[in-house]
């Protein structure tokens, strides 16, 4: 997931990883990354399987995508946020 957030392929992040350095893109959407997976690890007591499927299955208020298909640019990335913060304020439709 987090390959797709940084638009790169899993070869070239493991190589990224090794060279251990990231574009300042890439850097804000690993931080945001990280971000919304933590989020996600509080909403649902820690459970890594809940938050995977969460964020594979396609949501009505982000038009049917995917929270993992917006990831990798910011607004779609800012866009899973709004819903994670609507849904920890009660709001789930």
């Amino acid at each position: 997931m987090l390959a797709k957030t940084l638009s790169v392929s899993q070869t070239n992040l493991s190589n990224q990883y090794r060279k251990k350095e990231l574009d300042k893109t890439q850097s804000e959407a690993t931080v945001e990354f990280l971000h919304i997976w933590s989020e996600l690890m509080i909403l649902f007591g820690d459970d890594t399987e809940l938050v995977k499927e969460w964020l594979v299955g396609k949501k009505r208020p982000l038009c049917g995508k995917a929270p993992v298909d917006l990831m990798d640019i910011a607004v779609g990335r800012k866009a899973v946020l709004e819903m994670i913060d609507r849904i920890k304020m009660g709001d789930f439709s």
